[in-house]
């Protein structure tokens, strides 16, 4: 890729930033001092974040908090220039992060490795679609602002981890079923770009259920859909569910869970 159109300069303001991040759609980019090596790397949420903070856009980027780096350094993750895309893969998932500068010895910045060219050939033929416009009334007064997709679970929303899940499962596509404050989702989610993902929105004007979302849906004749919940904390194997029902030619493949329980009555079954 062409590096040059991640690289900002230390005195750059909030506003300039933005619009490299925004021409290069890479939803980063890397800051460099005069001899081109790195300082740190700015992300499209920085960015996010620094406008829900209300900070003046024409301010330069020194004003950003330092990013909190997976590495517990204030260094951002690097690799060396000749890592190989096993090692890249690799430090993207130990981190969670979807880029990896690349830097010669002198710490440089000669490249930038993205994970959706790593995984491009390892996207999964299949649309996943998410039940998200439940009204969570079963968690008042938490959802009476946020839609029970919304509610954080760790550093995250439920349905964040749910999009990264997927993600990683080479799931690309998504189609989110919204009705319970979808401003909320869709402002979050945007596209999906900023997550890896393609995002769509079957919005709901009132609650339809699982077939009545299903049933604005068009996809693809020749793939299937996956479709789950938007409050599911799963580790459910998506790769391996779908090889099960291509296996065996099923026309719905169901993922359950088995749960024993006790009845202290004698039951009674009657016709």
């Amino acid at each position: 890729m062409n590096v040059e159109s991640a690289i900002v300069q230390p005195d750059w303001t909030i506003r300039q930033v933005m619009d490299r991040i925004n021409r290069n759609s890479l939803g980063l980019a890397v800051v460099v001092d005069e001899e081109g090596k790195l300082l740190r790397t700015i992300t499209d949420g920085d960015i996010r974040r620094a406008i829900l903070n209300r900070l003046d856009l024409d301010q330069p980027i020194r004003v950003l908090p330092e990013p909190q780096h997976p590495t517990g350094q204030s260094r951002p993750v690097t690799a060396q220039v000749g890592a190989s895309p096993g090692d890249l893969l690799g430090l993207m998932s130990e981190f969670s992060i979807r880029h990896v500068p690349i830097v010669d010895p002198d710490g440089r910045v000669v490249d930038i490795s993205l994970l959706e060219d790593l995984v491009k050939e390892d996207v999964l033929p299949i649309t996943a679609v998410v039940m998200a416009g439940g009204f969570g009334t079963r968690l008042h007064p938490l959802t009476e602002t946020l839609p029970k997709p919304m509610l954080p679970v760790g550093d995250g929303p439920i349905l964040e981890r749910i999009v990264e899940q997927l993600r990683q499962a080479g799931i690309r596509r998504l189609n989110l079923a919204t009705h319970y404050k979808r401003e909320v989702i869709a402002e979050h989610f945007g596209d999906g770009s900023n997550f890896g993902v393609e995002i769509e929105y079957i919005e709901e004007d009132q609650p339809l259920g699982t077939a009545g979302a299903l049933g604005q849906l068009q996809p693809p004749d020749d793939e299937p859909l996956l479709v789950m919940n938007g409050d599911i904390l799963t580790r459910v194997d998506f790769r391996a569910m779908l090889r099960f029902h291509k296996e065996h030619g099923a026309d719905m493949t169901v993922g359950v869970r088995q749960h024993e329980f006790e009845i202290p009555f004698g039951v009674i079954e009657a016709d």
